[in-house]
């Protein structure tokens, strides 16, 4: 066998799913997807899932979650994504959401990463139709039926800013899309987009 190439000095491959979250690719995940389906609580899965993509950089996630929204909405970019010597296929990646006047750069958001207000804008400015709550402006009550609405419709979708901290993660602020809700255990299905970091994952 070939000998196996050194690791690099600095360099992680993945972290643990903390013990408090559900893989969803675990037994007990896959019977929540089960029981969701079941209860019509996965319609955003299907689409999703067939648009589910690696984040291209650290501080993507926001751009990430919305490749995967906008692809899985069917929304036309109304520009080339590559292949300009081909059909010129119009697609979404996470590069072509600031191509336009008084939104943030690429350069800025690789430094910092995007707000949820940066996000809303990013969104409405490329065709989305966008509802953006903040959590102090929304009571938990409203907040869970909400997440519980959406996870029956399969041509609108939530994406959560969430503080990775405070489900035990490394790191801080982060977005990615939800993709089903699970009654019985008041749970969603976070598709996180830093898929080097951490699996999909039930909370």
């Amino acid at each position: 066998a070939a000998p196996r190439p050194a690791l690099p000095e600095q360099s992680v491959f993945r972290r643990p799913l903390p013990t408090t979250l559900v893989r969803f690719a675990s037994r007990t995940g896959k019977r929540m997807f089960s029981e969701a389906l079941r209860d019509g609580t996965a319609e955003p899965y299907f689409p999703l899932s067939e648009q589910y993509v690696t984040q291209q950089e650290i501080s993507f996630c926001a751009l990430g979650s919305l490749t995967m929204v906008m692809n899985a909405l069917g929304v036309d970019p109304r520009r080339r994504w590559r292949d300009e010597s081909g059909p010129g296929w119009r697609w979404w990646d996470d590069e072509m959401f600031t191509e336009g006047a008084c939104l943030p750069s690429l350069d800025d958001l690789r430094r910092e990463g995007a707000g949820l207000a940066e996000f809303a804008v990013l969104a409405a400015a490329n065709g989305a139709a966008v509802n953006s709550q903040h959590a102090e402006a929304s009571s938990e009550r409203s907040f869970r039926k909400a997440l519980a609405a959406a996870a029956r419709l399969s041509d609108s979708f939530v994406v959560v800013n969430f503080d990775r901290s405070a489900l035990g993660q490394t790191g801080c602020g982060h977005f990615s899309p939800v993709a089903g809700y699970h009654a019985a255990s008041d749970s969603v299905l976070v598709l996180d987009v830093a898929r080097f970091k951490y699996p999909p994952f039930w909370v």
